[in-house]
């Protein structure tokens, strides 16, 4: 009850973190897809970007503004005012490797996709109540997707043909709804995930440590179903940009990592692009092993050496979500024996387990060593 026990938990994982996270800056480059997967409205997510790159200030100090930085802001504060030295250390890491930085710039473009999505919806809205009688707008597929995207966001009172207007973000920084809005928006696609996306049994000392690296997957599998959902109710938008653009974005991060790491050519240690045929995936090995297919002439066919691409981009951008990457990761792993079983226990046991099981070998071979 002294708190002793959470210290050694912060410790614990800021160790992981600093181990386990020193290029999670190229790692995270599939956020870049995750307003357009979100909104499923390309031209908002093209606009965002116009406006950043149109030079002016006024477009990404409406999104500070708005706040869409300032838990960031305030951890940081707060970390080097009152944090231990493992908390200060993982955040000066952190800032080191530009990783927050990053996330900071990605969600004032985040504030400006989601905004433009509304300002599009509520436009949309007035539309199509002009063009004909009532009946006929409240059946239109794209009339209810426009109403369920801004209400998602609690923004009833636009979501109605005699709503009100938006007009540019910069005249809307003090408009509560609408920041609480772009707020949202933003958490729900640049994740940093507070005590409400958390499970609470993942904020005690031991959960905190088995729950550490799950929130970015569990956050996907959310906007993964959310995806699915609006393609069952007639808008596929945001499930297509998520197997298109995202899974390219996942490969690119895959591809800079090999280059980067020097983890391709046939030799795994040159800086090039790996192989990644879905002979050699999970996939491969269901069809050879569970149905005897013959998978041996996949080695030369451009889709299986695409196929493995695909299915690597996916899980790098996390778009299996938390359930299904755990499944399909342990899955890949169950013939490789004992190291197999050390995989999947720091998979499902957090990546403190994962350490302990190390530490074990280097103690293991230090003791060899000296016999």
């Amino acid at each position: 009850g002294d708190g002793s026990l959470m210290k050694w938990s912060r410790r614990t994982r800021a160790f992981n973190s600093v181990t386990l996270l020193s290029w999670t800056t190229l790692t995270s480059i599939p956020d870049i897809g995750l307003p357009l997967i979100r909104s499923g409205n390309l031209g908002a997510f093209l606009k965002a970007y116009r406006q950043i790159a149109s030079g002016n200030p006024s477009y990404k100090q409406a999104a500070r503004d708005i706040g869409v930085g300032i838990e960031n802001l305030v951890h940081d504060r707060m970390t080097h005012m009152a944090g231990d030295s493992s908390q200060q250390f993982s955040n000066g890491f952190f800032n080191a490797t530009m990783l927050t930085p990053w996330t900071n710039f990605q969600r004032e473009v985040s504030a400006l996709v989601g905004f433009n999505a509304m300002k599009a919806e509520v436009d949309n809205i007035h539309r199509i109540a002009k063009q004909g009688d009532q009946l006929s707008w409240l059946k239109s597929n794209s009339y209810r997707t426009s109403v369920r995207f801004l209400k998602s966001l609690g923004l009833d009172k636009y979501a109605q043909p005699n709503g009100p207007r938006l007009d540019d973000i910069t005249k809307h920084t003090n408009d509560d709804a609408i920041r609480y809005a772009v707020m949202k928006f933003t958490n729900e696609t640049i994740f940093t995930p507070d005590p409400n996306d958390v499970p609470l049994w993942a904020q005690t000392p031991w959960g905190a440590m088995i729950f550490q690296l799950k929130s970015f997957p569990l956050m996907m599998q959310r906007m993964l179903g959310r995806s699915i959902k609006e393609g069952v109710k007639g808008n596929p938008m945001p499930l297509t940009y998520l197997m298109t653009v995202g899974i390219a974005l996942g490969m690119s991060a895959n591809a800079i990592k090999d280059i980067v790491f020097s983890r391709g050519g046939e030799d795994e240690r040159s800086p090039a692009l790996r192989e990644r045929n879905i002979k050699e995936r999970l996939l491969g090995k269901i069809a050879k092993d569970h149905f005897g297919v013959n998978t041996d002439n996949w080695e030369d066919e451009d889709w299986a050496k695409w196929g493995g691409w695909i299915v690597d981009g996916m899980l790098a951008m996390g778009g299996m979500g938390l359930i299904a990457e755990s499944l399909y990761n342990s899955a890949s792993q169950i013939d490789n024996g004992a190291y197999g079983r050390e995989r999947l226990l720091s998979l499902v046991l957090g990546p403190s387990m994962g350490a302990t099981l190390d530490a074990a070998k280097v103690l293991e071979g230090a003791w060899n060593t000296s016999d």
